[in-house]
């Protein structure tokens, strides 16, 4: 099984401040290893972090998210956006946005549709490989990917 984690994931495993929520992902995530699972990411999610931490840095708010996320690179792999994944995006934006079945403006659903560009070609990487993109939030992907909830994973 291959896991892929979404940035709401990533964040809630580099967020500074502990919360029971963090924690428990921290804990599924070691559980999911321990058992050989693989999990991965993207270095979309990473962007997404790290930039939102980078601000928070600037403005005095965030001390320790980088030095967290750059560890998680250390325990997970983030996999580079190559342009088999960003023509799968590429796709399955064109098909949201002609069915106009957008769950976001169309600027937001890029990140989203990249990974889920990833995850397809993990798909055809590992053919009879269950690949799943672990979430907090099943509807930006639930079209496009098989996804599900962490907690359920």
């Amino acid at each position: 099984m291959i896991i892929l984690i979404d940035t709401g994931i990533v964040g809630l495993l580099t967020q500074p401040n502990s919360t029971e929520e963090s924690s428990l992902v921290l804990n599924w995530m070691y559980g999911l290893l321990a058992k050989s699972v693989i999990v991965l990411s993207s270095d979309v999610c990473d962007y997404e972090i790290r930039r939102g931490l980078e601000l928070a840095r600037l403005e005095d708010k965030c001390i320790d998210g980088i030095e967290k996320l750059d560890q998680l690179r250390e325990v997970i792999e983030f996999l580079p956006i190559t342009n088999r994944c960003l023509n799968h995006a590429s796709v399955y934006w064109a098909d949201a946005i002609s069915k106009s079945q957008l769950n976001a403006p169309r600027r937001d659903i890029n990140f989203d549709l990249i990974l889920c560009g990833t995850w397809k070609k993990l798909t055809e990487d590992y053919p009879g490989q269950e690949v799943i993109i672990a979430t907090k939030n099943l509807r930006d992907f639930l079209r496009f990917a098989d996804v599900d909830l962490w907690q359920n994973i």
